[in-house]
């Protein structure tokens, strides 16, 4: 699900969010087994089962606010916004190189622990009493975590806040202390393209729809609902939640919600890209904090690492190289040392010149930090052992700061000010990389929500019954997809004849078996063998070569006794008496 921008740098509330947005095991409303296509976007399918996924968790989570009977048409499209959405950014991510390693899922869920007073490890068993399974707080965890990085990158990371707007923000706000009142927000977004030529209906679209969800709020329907139902915002996964919010620190636009009590939502906003409607989650006043002056540095240096399993003599080189360098630097201009840092020095700051910027008492350790603060403007070090390895210290610049002057708030009204920017910034980038994209919708999933298949039990569905029969007889529908699927149950179920009768009388066995025999004889011992089967399919595309011919591709995850495996898998299949048989099976490596 697309990532609330604002809670997810707020670890606090992590903890309670993804609770929330999890199915409960156990509780899923509708069982999920097979994975024909909803739509593709660039190529890339999206499934029944990822729709029927999303679906289900937004249920669980109606239901929890005491929401039923929520029409399936609606949640439906709604989860299949998100999933086109979560696609376009695993695109983007892809693009620029963007990932979350194990380490820092780690680091996330150890200060979620932290925050959240639990010990280490004791998050697993909190879950477990909610009825929470792990690996999939973990797969939603990282999924935020990524797309919380691709908006830094993508969006935040281009915003540019001009000096004159900070120090008008804090002219305004912050220059003579005074309690200040924040706002919780949720909002409602619905989108609105003005490109193409159906850029006017689109918009005239999204304002009716817009209309209609303030109509139902003037009916005192809930707002949380209808966040669910209809936002198109990232932070729609978790009720639209925007966070916390001084006067200042949102568009212009936006500017009336600050008159708004507590329960009371906004009129229709309009924005460049589509329709906003607020409402005030909760307030709570804040009265100045003024903390006491402080100095700050800015400061450059070199750094060479000692390697782990470095030996005295080893250490004894790098040791002597960098009391050299220090030597030759010791009277050394901002220009020079720089131009040698950037040669020599091996931390992350080498291609700054070694710059470090502006830091304080407590943001360095303890060994830099008194070195650095025990030299002058233009003066540089002697040689200066920390964890990281050896450094050689050069101060450019000293300052005595004023805890509410301009200058030590610069940085606290630059974040304020980009966060409001992004409520514009957020959905344009979304918007547009929709609109860049080829989206294909089937409506195969719609169709068979409407007829019943899909919700509540795709299992038991073999025909299909046309919504304007009458004394018609149910028509069997031969499809790829049911093919596929019963292929799936014969091979689980280890019905060996059922299974067989899935290929064709052409089929052609990999190369290693010399007859069709020899492959029957070994896949019956290898699948009567197994206590029990479970097969996932994933990702399922259907390309028609003509019409007596198709290829599947698939993901196939294979789940044996003890034994695990994960496959990329095309049948080829030909048309026989109504039904299609599988002649070729490809495993892709």
């Amino acid at each position: 699900m697309p990532l609330n921008i604002r809670s997810m740098y707020c670890l606090p509330l992590l903890l309670a969010i993804l609770i929330l947005s999890l199915p409960q095991r156990g509780q899923a409303d509708t069982p999920v087994t097979f994975d024909a296509i909803a739509a593709t976007v660039d190529g890339k399918a999206i499934t029944c089962y990822d729709i029927q996924e999303d679906m289900n968790t937004m249920h669980q989570q109606l239901k929890q606010q005491g929401k039923h009977n929520i029409h399936q048409k609606l949640l439906y499209q709604r989860a299949l916004d998100s999933q086109i959405m979560w696609k376009l950014q695993q695109r983007e991510a892809k693009k620029l190189s963007i990932h979350v390693n194990p380490d820092e899922i780690n680091n996330a869920i150890q200060k979620v622990e932290e925050r959240n007073h639990l010990q280490t490890g004791q998050l697993k068993e909190v879950l477990k009493t909610q009825g929470i399974d792990y690996p999939t707080y973990v797969k939603t965890l990282k999924k935020r975590m990524l797309t919380n990085k691709l908006m830094d990158i993508a969006v935040r990371s281009r915003i540019k806040i001009s000096e004159e707007s900070i120090q008008e923000y804090y002219r305004k706000y912050l220059e003579h202390p005074k309690p200040r009142r924040e706002i919780r927000l949720s909002q409602i977004f619905i989108a609105a393209s003005k490109q193409g030529k159906s850029g006017t209906q689109d918009i005239e679209k999204a304002r009716k729809i817009a209309q209609s969800i303030e109509q139902k709020l003037e009916q005192h329907e809930d707002f949380k609902k209808l966040v669910s139902l209809y936002s198109n915002a990232p932070d729609s996964s978790t009720g639209g939640d925007m966070g916390w919010f001084f006067p200042g620190g949102l568009a212009p636009s936006f500017a009336e919600v600050f008159q708004l009590s507590v329960g009371q939502h906004s009129h229709i906003i309009r924005s460049q890209r589509g329709f906003h409607i607020l409402q005030v989650q909760d307030e709570r006043w804040q009265k100045p904090k003024i903390g006491k002056a402080y100095d700050e540095v800015h400061a450059r240096h070199i750094l060479m690492k000692v390697p782990n399993n470095a030996d005295v003599t080893t250490r004894a080189k790098i040791m002597n190289r960098i009391q050299h360098l220090a030597q030759d630097l010791k009277h050394a201009d901002d220009e020079t040392f720089a131009t040698r840092a950037k040669e020599v020095s091996q931390g992350p700051s080498s291609s700054r010149g070694g710059d470090l910027g502006w830091f304080k008492r407590g943001q360095m350790v303890p060994a830099f930090e008194k070195a650095a603060f025990s030299l002058q403007a233009g003066e540089t070090s002697g040689v200066v052992e920390s964890q990281f390895g050896f450094h050689i210290i050069h101060l450019i610049a000293r300052r005595h700061i004023d805890p509410n002057s301009l200058l030590a708030r610069h940085d606290q009204i630059q974040q304020a000010l980009t966060t409001a920017e992004m409520q514009n910034q957020v959905p344009r980038w979304l918007s547009n990389l929709k609109t860049k994209a080829s989206i294909h919708e089937t409506h195969d999933c719609d169709q068979m929500i409407q007829l019943k298949l899909l919700i509540p039990n795709r299992e038991k569905a073999e025909t299909i019954v046309p919504p304007s029969s009458s004394n018609q007889s149910p028509v069997t529908i031969k499809t790829p997809e049911q093919a596929l699927l019963d292929w799936k149950r014969a091979w689980e179920a280890k019905d060996m004849e059922a299974y067989f009768s899935h290929y064709s009388d052409a089929f052609m066995p990999e190369s290693r078996f010399a007859t069709r025999s020899d492959w029957e004889t070994y896949k019956r011992r290898v699948i009567t063998n197994k206590t029990s089967i479970r097969i996932q399919l994933r990702q399922t595309h259907i390309k028609k070569t003509d019409d007596q011919h198709i290829q599947i591709d698939f993901i196939q995850n294979y789940i044996g006794n003890n034994f695990r495996d994960q496959s990329h898998k095309i049948l080829h299949m030909v048309l026989e008496h109504n039904t299609w048989k599988i002649v070729r099976e490809e495993t892709i490596e």
